[in-house]
């Protein structure tokens, strides 16, 4: 490098003060050697990029908020005041603040209470390690205690994988750490192919810190529940950092060392972040770094080398501040060419172009330098129909204080006393069971109590839908949960953030706070009602009683949000109602936002938005309104105005200040739509708003909606309609037994689940599908057929349309276009036959079998790929439901070496998806599963006179039975599968998976398992299965680690997580229906009690171990150290749907068949001396009152029943109660 170069980078030197920060986006900058990439906003956020893609710390540019990145706490000690060196992001205002930005460097520089920080940030250039030098200096007169903290959050995975499902992707990584001073992580392999990725955070310093170093990798140890990296729990306690690593499930680094500093002193100490493709390069490169002069002269060296690669590209130090911008704007979601905040009069896209480069004194020819130098670092610009601009001037924002609110929270009035069943300390249910309750009540430090992880609730209608946590945290969604989310979707149980937030201020104080639990609760109990249809928040302070009751029509697509204030007190009050949702119009893509725009008609007080990048909703309009007469009403969409640069929804920038909502519409905005509505109260008089939040296909639909629900009245109707529906719906089948905790769930909230959650909102806040599974919904509606058999059997229809005319079907696909994936996948298909059958067995509607409906078409999958990603086509040809069936057979009744079905891409247990991946594995479970379905369909073979089928079937179904008792015999219990290789899986003589639940139950469920292997394969798996200590039935054991085969992805998940060894619900409540089917009532009813949620939501304790909802069902819960018995995802899960079928069905034996008869065989427990069932039938109206009698203790066997008191007959399987629909009220007595 020439002496004249070196001096141009020595002056190219990017100052930025605090007046920096008010900028939105925040200036990025970027340091690279080509492998690691760092990303650095002069707020003091970013993240660290390893090969282009690979995130190794979690990163997700936000223009407004701002407030993720790698990041440094500092700690006084003697005081407890803490601050980040950084200003995010504890967005505390120093005394002094700079950042400089170099060629090679960031520098950030501050003072705070005498002590003097600088950071510095270069990248290595050979070791691929981020390197963070910290200078303190003690400028007082005292000595000082300083306790210096890291935090990042570890990825190890494309970045855009992880933001689409941050939560699966967590469950992948494991931490340790290595000689006491240094963390590692890398993440479990969960394709065949997948690269595993390693990273190590450790420091290098001259010692003078204490001998004494902390550690955390656990997220949620150092955040703490519905806190943020704002206040973290880690640096409000005096307690040590945990040290807490391995199976972590959220995972981090944070290393913490304490410093003493005389008057005067100064320490220095570097951070290193480092990753690499080995742990044992990653081991030397930090060897290397532990050398101080080797990080010294990385640093004095960052700039000549960035400048170098910076000429590779034939750029220069003096393009570096349009560099940065043109990157800022990529990173933030503009295109290369939008001008965010700045009035442009261009009338298309390529008059934007040339008035922008003319703006910045830059040539075409310059910015495709730019331009290349970034896509070389994977710094790509989004993808945009146009380039859309802003209309209106953005106003400078002066940084403020983090929370400038002047009054503090007044305590509340009074507390609420109903009682509860099951009360928990922080909630329960209501004496009928229809509501869950939550008390949260303030605690000493103000915080309010609640429950360990997010307790939510999901409401929809067939179309639309939300989710609501306890503390009002959730998002909307219209049309499809996943590729049409109105407002953001999370996936973040820790800190639950909000994208939909309601406000009151009062406007003589300007004291403001929140009608839910969050963001910026009153030191107030909170009680929070989840119920079947709707979520409320009611809460008593400041004179005021206020109520925020949120719920969705029958049919409309649209959310309404009634707020009811009534004025206790003796003086009239002039308060602000505010109600704020940002926008996201998108399929989770993080630029959503900037590609909306909006439009006001503020007569009507109404925000319409629409993005046209959307695809299958281009020309879909969303809106945000209040109804009705509202009095004094502002509106906004800018996000960045209303929340403010820098700030989060705790501490809104248009709540601080006393001025209306700006009016501000258009494009290129982060946009929201924020309703502000002012009136006065009148002691003892209540207020009510209603907000609207919701969607439709064209802009005068919007508005007809909008005019459709002005009056309180429609609005009240529409609540009473819904709260009517679903207590009318899921009251057709009731119980009474002695469990409790079996009865609260199956009478209403199993099926609630079911079809609010997993049948049409197919989403939660764990896992946002939005897709129809085809083996998932049709097993979802298959427990419907008691309810509403028209939603069995339009599902069953549904699928059949989505069958390939060569037999195999849809794994899953999104409306409206069925763009899915094609498998091959052993048992998706062979559902559709399975869920027909049985529906016609239970509703005698044999006309099912003549529907005719559509095959599919598409690109064959391709030799050796197990999947494709398509859109398939209508192939013109039709076929009977019949005939769909048996072409789902006659593909799928295959046969391996061992005489098994052949196992493909999978079988139920989507992770053991490379079993049989080379085409020879066979699967011992989908022998079972064929066999229990043949027994249902040869007699519709026969009845349809297809004697070919009839026979082909029948000699298959002899065969595989004399196979599943040779090759899928273990011992004593039944294998699971055989690899390729023909290497048994579920055997004892393996280390790992000796033993799986899921085929000894399908073995007894079948009847092809002789009464003795029957026996002793569920004794088996009893005995090494079940936890009872726990209060779980793990799936398998032990769980997969180190195998030499490679079973799936399921190996990739913790040892204990999920299917890997943790309970799969819907696995192991099989089982209990096998237990039921061998007569064993007393073990199933007291399984089927232990894994109710209602059993983990009894007690302080038990909740603080298992922390989901106490109300539904987990897909999961963990089985290894140290999470056994905390639970997984909740709600979003099939095991609602099988835990009804298995109480109703195979405990209290209630078999509605052929539509004119119940075939009553309870197999209950011997400690039940009676039971009682009231199961209505389809027309609503026609109820049989069921009483079970027990008085001789025993477990199954009726030896009599009553009809009306009329002797019925009775069959070797139960009773057999004739049933008609008359309208009247039957009584049964059955008697064992």
């Amino acid at each position: 490098m020439t002496s004249k170069t070196l001096e141009s980078a020595t002056q190219q030197l990017v100052h930025h003060g605090l007046n920096a920060l008010a900028q939105s986006p925040a200036v990025v900058q970027i340091l690279s050697d080509n492998r690691i990439t760092s990303f650095l906003s002069v707020a003091g956020t970013g993240g660290i990029r390893f090969d282009g893609s690979q995130a190794i710390t979690r990163w997700q540019p936000d223009p407004t908020c701002d407030a993720l990145g790698y990041f440094f706490y500092l700690r006084d000690l003697e005081s407890g005041f803490y601050w980040s060196l950084g200003y995010q992001p504890t967005c505390i205002v120093p005394d002094e603040f700079e950042v400089t930005l170099t060629p090679g460097t960031f520098v950030a520089k501050r003072v705070d209470q005498a002590i003097a920080s600088s950071l510095e940030v270069c990248i290595h250039p050979t070791l691929s390690c981020d390197l963070r030098r910290i200078t303190l200096t003690n400028n007082s007169e005292e000595t000082r205690s300083l306790e210096l903290t890291s935090y990042a959050e570890i990825v190890l995975q494309d970045s855009q994988a992880d933001r689409a499902h941050p939560a699966f992707s967590k469950l992948f990584v494991e931490t340790q750490v290595h000689d006491g001073a240094m963390l590692l992580a890398h993440r479990r392999p969960r394709g065949s192919n997948e690269k595993t990725l390693f990273a190590s955070h450790f420091f290098t310093d001259d010692q003078k810190g204490s001998a004494r170093i902390e550690w955390e990798t656990s997220r949620n140890n150092f955040i703490g529940r519905a806190r943020s990296l704002r206040s973290p729990l880690a640096l409000n306690t005096n307690a040590p950092l945990t040290g807490t690593v391995g199976s972590v499930l959220d995972p981090v680094f944070s290393l913490r060392r304490t410093y003493v500093l005389a008057p005067g002193d100064s320490v220095q100490t570097t951070f290193c972040l480092g990753a690499a493709s080995s742990q044992a390069e990653l081991l030397e490169s930090a060897a290397s770094l532990k050398n101080l002069g080797t990080v010294d002269e990385a640093f004095l060296s960052a700039d000549n080398t960035a400048i170098e690669r910076l000429s590779e590209f034939e750029l220069t130090p003096t393009q570096i501040p349009q560099l940065l911008e043109l990157a800022t704007r990529r990173l933030h979601g503009f295109t290369d060419y939008d001008q965010p905040n700045k009035v442009v009069s261009a009338k298309n896209e390529s008059d934007a172009i040339c008035n922008h480069l003319a703006d910045h004194d830059v040539t075409e020819a310059q910015h495709d330098k730019l331009a290349d130098y970034l896509n070389h670092l994977g710094i790509v610009a989004p993808q945009s129909p146009l380039a859309r601009f802003n209309s209106v001037n953005a106003p400078f924002r002066p940084l403020t204080e983090a929370d400038d609110r002047s009054k503090p929270h007044k305590l509340a009035l009074g507390e609420y006393e109903e009682p509860l069943l099951f009360d928990n300390g922080i909630g329960g249910f209501t004496e009928d069971g229809r509501e869950y309750v939550m008390r949260l009540r303030p605690q000493g430090d103000g915080t309010l109590q609640l429950p360990p992880m997010p307790w939510n609730n999901v409401v929809s209608n067939p179309g639309f839908g939300f989710i609501a946590s306890e503390t009002g945290a959730g998002y909307t969604w219209s049309g499809n949960s996943r590729l049409n989310r109105l407002t953001p979707w999370q996936n973040d149980p820790v800190c639950d953030p909000h994208s939909e937030a309601f406000y009151l201020r009062d406007e003589d104080t300007g004291e403001y706070w929140s009608l839910t639990p969050g963001p910026v609760p009153q030191v107030a109990t909170y009680e929070v009602r989840h119920s079947w249809g709707y979520s409320s928040f009611r809460h008593s302070s400041d004179q005021l009683e206020q109520e925020l009751l949120q719920f969705v029509p029958r049919e409309d697509p649209v959310k309404i949000s009634r707020v009811k204030i009534t004025n206790l007190g003796d003086q009239p009050r002039r308060l602000s109602v505010f109600s704020y949702v940002q926008w996201d119009l998108s399929d989770g893509c993080p630029i959503g936002p900037l590609h909306t725009e909006t439009s006001l008609d503020a007569e009507k007080n109404t925000i319409f938005a629409c993005n046209q990048a959307r695809a299958e909703y281009a020309d879909h309009t969303a809106f945000a309104a209040i109804a009705g007469s509202s009095g004094d009403c502002s509106l906004t969409t800018d996000r960045s105005e209303f929340i403010g640069v820098q700030r989060t929804v705790g501490n809104p920038r248009a709540l601080s200040h006393s001025s209306e909502l700006n009016g501000r519409a258009g494009v290129s905005l982060d946009s929201c739509a924020a309703i502000q509505s002012t009136f006065t109260i009148e002691p003892g008089e209540t207020v009510e708003r209603s907000f609207l939040l919701g969607e439709t296909g064209a802009h005068s639909e919007a508005q007809d909606l909008v005019s459709a629900y002005q009056s309180t009245e429609t609005i009240s109707k529409a609540l009473s309609d819904v709260k009517s529906f679903w207590v009318d719906t899921l009251t057709a089948v009731k119980i009474e037994t002695p469990a409790p905790a079996i009865d609260l769930m199956v009478n209403g909230w199993l099926l609630y689940q079911n079809l609010s959650c997993r049948f049409w909102g197919r989403s939660s806040s764990y896992q946002s599908g939005g897709a129809f599974g085809f083996r998932d919904q049709l097993q979802d509606c298959s427990a419907l057929v008691h309810h509403w058999p028209e939603l069995t059997r339009q599902q069953i229809l549904r699928n059949a349309a989505h069958q390939f005319v060569e037999g195999d079907v849809l794994h899953w696909w999104h409306p409206p276009h069925s763009t899915g994936i094609r498998t091959a996948f052993a048992d998706d298909l062979l559902w559709l036959p399975l869920v027909a059958s049985e529906y016609v067995q239970a509703t005698g509607d044999q006309s099912l079998w003549e529907e005719e409906v559509r095959y599919l078409t598409s690109e064959p999958l391709p030799a050796g790929e197990p999947e494709i990603f398509l859109t398939p086509r209508d192939s013109g040809e039709k076929g009977t439901v019949y005939e769909h069936c048996c072409r789902a057979l006659d593909r799928g009744l295959t046969r391996g070496l061992n005489g098994l079905p052949l196992m493909g891409s999978g079988d139920w247990n989507d992770g053991m998806n490379r079993v049989g991946q080379g085409g020879t594995g066979e699967s011992v479970w989908l022998g079972f599963f064929i066999d229990y379905i043949l027994e249902r369909m040869l007699p519709v073979c026969q009845q349809h006179g297809d004697k070919q089928r009839y026979e082909r079937y029948g000699d298959y179904r002899e065969q595989l039975r004399l196979a599943l008792n040779d090759a899928g015999w273990d011992g004593n219990w039944y294998r699971r599968a055989y690899f390729d290789d023909g290497t048994p899986l579920g055997t004892a003589a393996a280390d790992e998976c000796q033993i799986d639940a899921l085929v000894q139950a399908w073995a007894v469920m079948s009847n092809v398992a002789p009464p003795d292997r029957a026996a002793s394969s569920i004794a088996a798996a009893d005995q090494r299965l079940v936890d009872e200590q726990a209060g779980i039935i793990r799936l398998l054991d032990p769980p997969f680690d180190k195998m030499k085969n490679d079973p799936g992805y399921i190996k990739g998940y913790l040892p204990g997580v999920r299917e890997n060894g943790g309970q799969y619900t819907h696995g192991v409540l099989w089982f209990i229906r096998a237990i039921a089917e061998m007569g064993q009532g007393t073990r199933a009813c007291q399984l089927l009690e232990m894994i109710s949620p209602v059993s983990h939501g009894n007690s302080p304790e038990v909740v603080d171990t298992y922390k989901a909802e106490p109300y539904v069902v987990a897909a999961d819960v963990y089985g290894q150290p140290p999470h056994v018995g905390r639970a997984g995802w909740s709600w979003y899960t099939g095991s609602a749907g099988w835990m009804f079928r298995v109480a109703v069905e195979s405990l209290l034996g209630i078999h509605l068949e052929d539509g004119t008869q119940l075939r009553i065989d309870p197999c209950i427990s011997a400690r039940w001396p009676e039971c009682r069932v009231r199961y209505r039938l389809s027309d609503r109206k026609t109820v049989y009152e069921i009483h079970i009698q027990n008085p001789n203790k025993k477990e199954r066997g009726v030896t009599s029943a009553l009809l009306d008191g009329t002797v019925v007959e009775l069959a070797e399987n139960g009773a057999l109660v004739p049933v008609q629909q008359d309208g009247l009220v039957h009584n049964v007595v059955v008697i064992l």
